[in-house]
């Protein structure tokens, strides 16, 4: 729109979720608190919709009462979050654990099949160290695996033992790669239960 076109208009022809019906109580927020801050959607000329922040504020002119809105557009906002909130349901729903694990084996965060064929809880498991679930490699053995992570920069194999919650172990295969965000080093570890592999394994050594 001009500027002479939206002098000639009410917030009630670019908004898409305010009407006339609502408009008294929100100047009686606004009167209330002197400042409001909400979501909404506005229209443009050609009939597009796009998400909006409303911040609008109380003033006081010539002796009467205005409410200046500032508006932010927040279009990427939004999809910057729905992404997030994607790859978040990714990360949870994926079927193998996944941990994110910072120098020294501490871990930051975990998905929840890791919690499942753990027996813990996410809280639980992000409060642990990584020796205190593996139960093939020490310390320094842990140290070494970061270190070879770190200079590999590609995928890392190996195979290791997990305990979980009810003291029983079970084999897995862990591919590791290191990544670096915000200039901090993380491993994260995809964890693959090989029972099945390992019991086939016995089984054909037995029938050799």
């Amino acid at each position: 729109y001009s500027q002479a076109e939206l002098l000639n208009m009410s917030v009630f022809d670019i908004d898409a979720d305010e009407n006339q019906e609502m408009w008294p109580h929100a100047w009686e927020h606004i009167c209330r608190d002197g400042s409001v801050t909400i979501e909404s959607r506005q229209r443009r000329k050609d009939g597009t919709v796009f998400p909006v922040e409303v911040t609008a504020t109380l003033i006081e002119f010539d002796g009467r009462r205005y409410s200046m809105a500032l508006i932010t557009d927040i279009t990427e906002r939004k999809r910057t979050l729905e992404s997030l909130r994607i790859s978040q349901f990714v990360f949870d729903k994926a079927p193998l654990g996944i941990f994110l694990i910072k120098d020294g084996g501490q871990i930051t965060s975990v998905n929840d099949h890791a919690c499942r064929y753990l027996g813990h809880t996410k809280e639980e498991l992000c409060r642990m160290n990584v020796l205190e679930l593996d139960r093939a490699n020490s310390s320094k053995d842990i140290n070494q695996i970061w270190l070879r992570q770190q200079q590999k920069k590609s995928i890392d194999t190996f195979e290791t033992v997990h305990r979980r919650k009810d003291g029983t172990d079970i084999p897995v295969e862990i591919n590791g790669i290191m990544i670096e965000f915000e200039s901090v080093p993380y491993s994260v570890s995809f964890v693959l239960d090989i029972s099945e592999r390992k019991e086939a394994e016995k089984q054909h050594r037995k029938m050799e």
